[in-house]
């Protein structure tokens, strides 16, 4: 799919990204991860190891996380390894800038319910999902049930879509879990 990016101007500076490959290539750094999903949590607590980490979630919990990663990260914020900031509407990212007079790379600005944080950070790393690959999907020939980004396209009980022989699974599929995508694999494999 398409990443989904902060939506602010500045959302493509050099020490923002959206992926994670090694956590251990980062050290003494203050990092911010946005978002509150399983990568989330996994990169936070990862960061942690080596790094001052502020993770940002919209609610006021871990709603979408794993039973593991919940625990682990309720840890770490409890000992204070990640810190968290509850209630923070990643929809009103305010700033990503810049910083040039401080000792850190960026002035990261969010909003919460009760007041605007500003955090200088040297890396801000965001785990917000991303979009099906619409037009990809549109040049297939698959259809959707309207224009909405997020509209799931109608498979059969095998999964197969509206172009015979092209099944679709997983997120794409509205599943977004990736026991749910093995399974489904396995599942149309076996029909085919």
């Amino acid at each position: 799919g398409n990443v989904r990016k902060l939506g602010v101007e500045g959302e493509d500076l050099e020490f923002v990204q959206y992926q994670l490959d090694d956590p251990e290539e980062y050290v003494d750094e203050t990092i911010v991860v946005v978002g509150a999903g399983d990568a989330a949590i996994e990169n936070a607590i990862a960061l942690s190891q080596n790094n001052k980490v502020i993770i940002l979630n919209r609610r006021d919990e871990f709603a979408r996380a794993k039973e593991g990663n919940l625990n682990a990260i309720l840890t770490a914020i409890d000992t204070g390894s990640v810190k968290c900031i509850y209630n923070a509407n990643a929809s009103k990212v305010t700033k990503i800038e810049a910083n040039k007079d401080s000792e850190h790379r960026l002035c990261f600005e969010i909003s919460t319910k009760e007041e605007t944080i500003e955090i200088e950070c040297d890396r801000v790393i965001g785990r917000l999902g991303a979009l099906p690959p619409r037009k990809f999907l549109d040049h297939c020939g698959i259809k959707f049930p309207n224009n909405e980004p997020n509209a799931v396209p109608s498979v059969s009980e095998r999964y197969e879509s509206n172009v015979k022989g092209l099944y679709i699974i997983g997120s794409l599929a509205g599943y977004p879990l990736i026991k749910q995508c093995v399974n489904q694999g396995y599942e149309v494999v076996e029909f085919i």
